[in-house]
């Protein structure tokens, strides 16, 4: 398993002590991007969380569109991770955006699965179940899994970073259109990870993987798939279908509303309900 994998990384014409350097060199190097991207991708998914969880004493979390306490007594909570991070200009939202993209392009350019043993898995195609099909117009293949580990992950990324959803209150048919690329971008990004490490933990016979490491690593994929399972249900049923408080109510925006926001005192929300009604 080790020699054929020494003999496919093996540079023609070259000593083997300058293949172990080069190798050693190019894998320290992909190990600092990975390593970088994966510290900004939690940075961006924790700190933008903290920030939601951790200031709910400001006054807009707890007022409606009225400029009233909630009636439920609870303040507001976003629906989703997507809901969360919408607004580019909020402070989660900011955070989040800055440090996606960062740890999308840092995983890229750390091209991991070329360079680290535990996830090279040679020439296997990406779709072996297509090779049959594709073998006339592609001999080769379209795409080896490396590659689509290494792109594809981080093209969803970026699509879910920069294609926002909206908050219910401010959807369009235009604004419907783009969720397609950003569901879209999710699957690539939770998706094709999952579905690569699979291969590699399962089918590869190339990946030198340790059983301790193997452990781990399917632990996390059974953890990511109940996450991803759970976080799904989520989105198909409300609280309240559950019995639980509370469901997010939204009105139509009117002058009236904005009115009598303001007559008490809640002039930032005031200055919501009239972008609201642009």
């Amino acid at each position: 398993m080790a020699s054929h994998q020494s003999e496919s990384r093996h540079l023609l014409g070259q000593s083997d002590e300058f293949n172990t350097m080069f190798w050693n060199l190019f894998g320290n190097r992909s190990a600092a991007y990975l390593f970088g991207g994966t510290l900004c991708g939690l940075i961006g998914g924790g700190y933008s969380t903290y920030i939601t969880y951790a200031y709910t004493d400001g006054y807009k979390r707890h007022l409606n569109m009225e400029g009233e306490h909630f009636p439920s007594g609870h303040v507001y909570w976003p629906p989703s991770v997507s809901n969360m991070v919408s607004d580019t200009n909020s402070p989660p939202g900011k955070v989040w955006l800055c440090f996606m993209v960062t740890s999308a392009f840092m995983t890229m350019i750390s091209q991991y699965p070329f360079y680290m043993r535990n996830v090279y898995t040679g020439d296997a195609r990406f779709m072996p179940c297509l090779a049959p099909c594709l073998t006339r117009c592609c001999p080769k293949g379209i795409f080896t899994m490396m590659t689509a580990r290494t792109y594809f992950p981080q093209i969803g990324m970026l699509m879910v970073a920069l294609v926002h959803t909206a908050p219910a209150n401010v959807w369009s048919p235009a604004q419907n259109s783009t969720i397609y690329f950003h569901t879209g971008g999710a699957v690539l990004w939770i998706g094709v990870t999952l579905y690569a490490e699979f291969y590699t933990l399962q089918v590869s016979k190339v990946a030198v993987v340790g059983k301790l490491e193997r452990w781990l690593r399917w632990a996390c994929v059974v953890l990511a798939v109940v996450s991803s399972s759970f976080y799904f249900f989520n989105q198909i049923f409300s609280p309240g279908d559950l019995g639980l408080c509370c469901d997010v109510s939204y009105k139509t925006v009117t002058m009236a509303t904005v009115d009598k926001a303001r007559a008490n005192g809640a002039y930032a929300i005031a200055e919501q309900d009239l972008a609201l009604m642009e």
